[in-house]
């Protein structure tokens, strides 16, 4: 289930760093905490896969500057889950908030959509709404520590199918055994830091092709790792007449 969120600036201008997931991911688990304590040691329990996913925020007007982004007016990000009931937790809990606030910045709640899930086919094309973090642990002296892949990198989709094949023996309780092929159409590198510590992962558009339950779930769950931190979520690739890109063998 997936709900697009529309909040409203309360001043003139705004300002944010450009690494501000750690704003935005404190705002979602403060809303589903309020709504559902019992969801507390869910969320902070260290499994991969909580099964949620959210995107970075969409400005209507905006400037970026060397020290961030300064905004005005509206913010839109979209939220998603695997489980209705998470996802109904987090709009109950943001209804609820008194104050709506990143960093600095307060907000009004102008409106929460629920969104219908697109018409999956066998082949499907989609844009990444954040960065898709995927890294290899390899061992420095006696730690190990994660490089993230990009595309280009020789053991990248290897690595993107594994986590596939275990986020969907996790949701659904069965190994996949049909083949996945996945392709990047064109991306980006973009950084982000949080709380110290950097990541790093590609932007842009991707070709699936993958039976529906798979689609289903990475569009709920989000694609690669980290997507309870707000990376990795998909969404269908529109034309310029905003039809959904799909192609049909």
């Amino acid at each position: 289930m997936r709900v697009k969120v529309t909040l409203l600036m309360k001043e003139n201008t705004g300002f944010l760093p450009y690494s501000y997931q750690y704003f935005l991911s404190s705002l979602v688990y403060s809303a589903l905490e309020k709504a559902n304590p019992e969801l507390s040691f869910y969320l902070h329990d260290p499994s991969p896969f909580k099964g949620f996913v959210f995107s970075s925020l969409f400005f209507e007007r905006f400037h970026n500057k060397k020290q961030g982004i300064y905004f005005e007016g509206k913010v839109v990000f979209y939220f998603s889950s695997f489980f209705k009931e998470i996802t109904r937790s987090f709009v109950e809990g943001i209804l609820s908030l008194k104050d709506i606030y990143l960093g600095k910045n307060k907000f009004d709640l102008e409106k929460i959509e629920v969104l219908e899930d697109p018409d999956f086919t066998t082949i499907n094309t989609f844009n990444l709404l954040s960065p898709l973090i995927l890294q290899k642990p390899i061992k420095i002296g006696n730690k190990l520590k994660g490089i993230d892949l990009f595309p280009h990198d020789k053991d990248f989709y290897d690595y993107l199918l594994k986590n596939i094949k275990k986020r969907y023996e996790k949701f659904y309780g069965k190994s996949l055994s049909s083949n996945i092929f996945i392709e990047f159409l064109n991306f980006k590198p973009k950084r982000y830091c949080i709380k110290g510590e950097y990541y790093r992962g590609p932007l842009g558009t991707l070709r699936i092709i993958a039976p529906k339950d798979v689609l289903h779930l990475l569009y709920h769950t989000g694609i690669g790792s980290k997507n309870s931190m707000g990376f990795g979520m998909l969404a269908p690739y529109y034309d310029s007449h905003g039809k959904q890109h799909k192609n049909k063998i």
